[in-house]
């Protein structure tokens, strides 16, 4: 770019006038109105009687966690949500769940997949940064037909009866 005497930028052909931004969306709450994965987990409990009937056999001792940690009491329910499911049956789980999700009007915030999709447009670097897990926020990307989207978000891992939590994260871009 060179300055005239005008002071007015002229932007020659071997150099672009603006460099790709890497520009953040948080997923639950901007892009999704709502909790993704607390709206999978309840969806799982509404289509099944036998977690329903575990969550209520287990209900004294997550009375029991409750005053020492909330989390924990969360995190069981969670555990007995997935109860049975290996990586694939998950990601089929979570597969079917975000084509339900896409489905389902005003789900989703027009002006926020709009900023979105204009970034991508622009040549931007767009990040998805989300609590919410990793096979759930990418299925319902690709359902929304976002592409080259970098996703930053938690991960599941596979445990003894089912899939459980895991700390930490790395980035995963949707191919």
């Amino acid at each position: 770019m060179d300055v005239s005497e005008t002071g007015v930028l002229s932007v020659t052909a071997d150099r672009p006038a603006v460099a790709a931004r890497t520009v953040l969306f948080d997923f639950d709450g901007v892009l999704i109105h709502g909790d993704a994965f607390t709206l999978f987990m309840r969806d799982r409990y509404a289509r099944s009687w036998p977690y329903k009937l575990l969550a209520l056999l287990a209900s004294p001792w997550l009375l029991l966690r409750l005053p020492f940690s909330w989390r924990l009491s969360l995190r069981s329910l969670v555990h007995i949500g997935l109860l049975g499911l290996n990586e694939a049956r998950y990601a089929v789980a979570a597969q079917a769940f975000a084509k339900t999700l896409v489905s389902r009007p005003r789900q989703f915030s027009r002006d926020g997949l709009l900023a979105l999709r204009r970034h991508q447009a622009a040549g931007d670097r767009v990040i998805v940064v989300t609590g919410c897990e990793r096979t759930l926020v990418t299925s319902v990307l690709e359902q929304l037909g976002l592409r080259e989207v970098q996703v930053l978000a938690s991960q599941l891992k596979p445990g003894l009866l089912g899939m459980g939590s895991r700390h930490g994260s790395s980035p995963t871009r949707i191919p």
